[in-house]
């Protein structure tokens, strides 16, 4: 029925309909975008960017582990050290025969101070050693800093081995 046409309820004379003839159709390949193979130059400036300060940020960890480590270390030998101390102010006041210290005294001529002539000092902690205070540097002065430690860093490495 389809090779009739018929417009509305009228009866005209069924004449087939001549279609034009189509031929069969190419698949039409797909249009694709040309690659391109380069690469942005802020892309290569962040990326050195970025491992240059994820080094940094790794190098000072180590260095802050390092100073933590060599400060525990120093703790402890000042406690031995002070422990040390105790023992040999003990040991030179058992030697010290104070009657004899105090005949050869008189034979001298020296006598006992008086009240107002004693002085005592208290030191509860020795102070604290003075730390160098770091100036602040500018970026590319702390670059170059921060160069010059790692390299004094690796170059005491390769010592260690």
């Amino acid at each position: 029925m389809d090779e009739y046409r018929i417009d509305g309820s009228t009866a005209y004379a069924l004449q087939p309909v001549k279609r034009p003839c189509r031929l069969p159709e190419e698949p039409k390949k797909a249009v694709l975008p040309e690659k391109k193979t380069g690469v942005a130059p802020f892309a290569v400036l962040g990326t050195v960017v970025a491992l240059a300060l994820l080094f940094g940020v790794i190098f000072s960890h180590m260095r802050l582990f390092e100073a933590k480590n060599e400060r525990i270390e120093l703790e402890q030998k000042v406690q031995e050290l002070i422990l040390q101390q105790e023992l040999l102010r003990a040991q030179y006041e058992r030697g010290v025969d104070m009657e004899a210290v105090a005949q050869r005294a008189a034979e001298l001529g020296m006598h006992l101070p008086r009240p107002e002539q004693i002085v005592e000092i208290f030191i509860s902690e020795p102070e604290p050693a003075p730390t160098e205070t770091e100036e602040k540097l500018g970026p590319f002065e702390a670059l170059r800093a921060m160069i010059a430690d790692m390299k004094a860093y690796f170059s005491e490495a390769a010592i260690y081995r």
